[in-house]
């Protein structure tokens, strides 16, 4: 009977033992699919931050070649201001302006100017237009169906290449009319309806090594922005583009494709070569590294292009997955099977040592199997808890690193450009002024008319530069100087301020209506600042009414303190309310209403000093309201 029951209790042992062990194994396999599961949650994110650098840096080239062919708009812009809507300085002129911007960026294979010409004006251009040495003259071009240059068809608006460089080789191109071919007259006509810069689809040529993109700027009259003068043009290498982009990182940690389609923001019917089967309908615009051997770890990004959206995939290489590898599943796996096999072997070994006090050990083993499995679950939750610290810690490390060098970087820069503008630009403009006082005073009867005009010009010019580099420096500093929170009042510094202001302007009427009392926690100077430049911009604005009317006062509206700055001035357009305080962005002429076009930038600078917001509220001819609030 007793070995029967004997019998029993070892069989009933070998049972528990069985159970502890599968358990042990059940829950390791467990927390190692987790940990595999954390891994590759981790080896996605790291992935995923690479590619936002990629799309950075790209995008970052994007918007360089932008500003690149803004500057070209302003300097034709300017130029045709200079010399008239019809007549331009020179090839030799563009070509200089143009040249170092292309050597600086290697990816703009050649720079054009675009005129926007009306049927009307066409045989003016042709029978007046010569550029430079090249006195073959000026013909409206276009391809005909062979692909032969053939005199351009009558239409109602033309768009001929007129200006380009590198001349000499591209010849062959002078005069034609971009508007005769379907592809970039629907470039140019999107740019024309936004108004914004545009870019053509990805465009093969036989004599690049790549593929490359046109790139349309509008160029608008400066004091009537709806004439449109042209387009400044960049024809750019893609291949460049993307290679020069890229030189900072390593391309060895990622490959990708970057993509065109007409519906750029449909990724449907994106795919990447898996497998190495090829199922995109998209354009492959670019290609790096071999393709993946799988899809688990892609990363679908988007590349502006002004107007354009450029989809990509990217994809870590070989490198970049053994030098992010984790042995955190293996580890897990290895001790967890090792622990269950030893705790089943102890327990074992207990049962095989007192077969008589088997149902006593039995009921340990059920408390000792509880505690195993505790045991276990915190020593996952402590190997987690510890990565994922150590993790934290190494990428707070790095980040609080690269911040401490960029800040430091951006400190030293500001500092370099305020210590050049203070001392070496000053220097030349008073030597300019100083000179150009000199001769209107002493040598004044030895110049005709043009060369007096000439040189009132240059003094006017150096004294508005001066003015300038006062605002930009006044801008500067409102960031970098440190804010002393005070008890101020607006009412006394709006009092103060107008005395000043309307001493200088003793000759014109204006009604002043200012609201007593208003005190608020800020910075005195800053806020004189704020006061002087919003009262400054309704009287230059007030300007041509022979009755200005300026209000400076506060209300309650939703339960905060608003305070605004109303005039009966000329007004704008809420469309270009964007540009308001945008430095150097101008609604109105200089002419008219002159100035830096620093001043409003100012106010906006301040108000986000003291965490404050700041909007406008006008229409043309109707006066403007200006709205402010402080410590929001």
């Amino acid at each position: 009977m007793m070995e029967k029951k004997g019998h029993q209790v070892k069989s009933f042992s070998h049972i528990i033992v069985a159970c502890v062990l599968i358990s042990g194994l059940l829950i390791t396999v467990f927390s190692a699919h987790e940990a595999q599961m954390y891994s590759e949650k981790m080896m996605m994110k790291a992935v995923d931050s690479l590619a936002d650098r990629y799309v950075s840096l790209i995008h970052a080239n994007i918007i360089r070649t932008s500003e690149e062919l803004e500057s070209t708009g302003a300097f034709m812009n300017d130029d045709m201001e200079e010399h008239g809507s019809d007549v331009i300085g020179g090839l030799e002129d563009f070509q200089h302006f143009t040249r170092h911007l292309m050597v600086s960026n290697p990816s703009v294979r050649t720079m054009e100017w675009i005129p926007s010409v009306l049927h009307d004006r066409r045989q003016w251009y042709e029978k007046n237009m010569k550029i430079g040495s090249f006195k073959h003259g000026f013909h409206f071009i276009e391809k005909n169906k062979e692909g032969q240059m053939v005199t351009a068809y009558e239409r109602a608006q033309y768009f001929p290449v007129y200006y380009i460089e590198p001349m000499l080789k591209n010849m062959q191109n002078h005069g034609f009319d971009l508007g005769s071919n379907n592809l970039y007259y629907q470039v140019i006509k999107n740019s024309i309806n936004s108004g914004l810069p545009a870019v053509s689809q990805v465009l093969s040529e036989a004599s690049a090594k790549g593929k490359v993109i046109l790139y349309f700027n509008p160029v608008y009259d400066e004091q009537h922005e709806i004439i449109l003068l042209g387009f400044a043009l960049a024809v750019v290498d893609v291949t460049v583009l993307i290679e020069s982009s890229l030189k900072e990182v390593s391309k060895q940690d990622l490959g990708f494709n970057i993509y065109d389609q007409e519906d750029s923001r449909n990724l449907s019917n994106l795919t990447v070569k898996v497998y190495d089967q090829v199922e995109s309908k998209a354009t492959l615009l670019y290609e790096q590294g071999t393709q993946p051997r799988s899809d688990t770890f892609l990363s679908y990004k988007m590349i502006h292009a002004e107007d354009r959206v450029w989809p990509a995939v990217f994809w870590p290489t070989e490198d970049f997955l053994k030098q992010h590898e984790s042995w955190l599943y293996e580890s897990i796996l290895f001790f967890g099977v090792l622990l269950s096999l030893l705790l089943s072997m102890y327990l074992h070994l207990l049962q095989s040592r007192n077969m008589n006090i088997q149902l006593q050990v039995e009921e340990q083993t059920v408390a000792l199997t509880q505690s195993s499995q505790a045991l276990l679950e915190n020593i996952n939750q402590r190997i987690f808890a510890e990565q994922e610290i150590r993790e934290l810690n190494a990428d707070l490390e790095d980040r609080v690193q690269k911040r401490t060098v960029a800040l430091a970087a951006s400190n030293q820069e500001l500092e370099a450009f305020c210590y050049s503008v203070s001392h070496d630009l000053r220097a030349p403009l008073r030597s300019i002024s100083g000179f150009s006082q000199i001769l209107l005073e002493d040598y004044l009867s030895s110049l005709d008319e043009d060369g007096q005009d000439y040189l009132q010009r240059v003094d006017h010019a150096a004294k508005q530069m001066g003015a300038l580099i006062d605002d930009l420096l006044r801008l500067s500093r409102i960031n970098r100087d440190e804010i002393v929170y005070t008890q101020v009042d607006l009412t006394e510094l709006t009092y103060r301020k107008l005395e000043l202001l309307s001493e200088m302007q003793r000759d014109r009427q204006i009604e002043f209506n200012i609201q007593e009392g208003m005190i608020v926690s800020g910075d005195k100077n800053l806020l004189k600042l704020l006061i002087q430049n919003l009262l400054e911009n309704a009287m230059k604005y007030t300007s041509k009414e022979e009755h200005a009317c300026i209000e400076f006062s506060s209300k309650d509206i939703e339960g905060e303190q608003v305070f605004y700055v109303r005039d009966n001035g000329v007004g704008f357009d809420m469309a270009y309310v964007d540009k308001l305080f945008q430095p150097f962005q101008r609604l109105h002429s200089v002419k008219d209403f002159p100035g830096s076009g620093v001043g409003l930038a100012t106010v906006q600078r301040v108000i986000q000093r003291h965490s404050g917001r700041i909007w406008a509220d006008s229409s043309v001819n109707a006066g403007t309201v200006f709205y402010f609030v402080l410590n929001d």
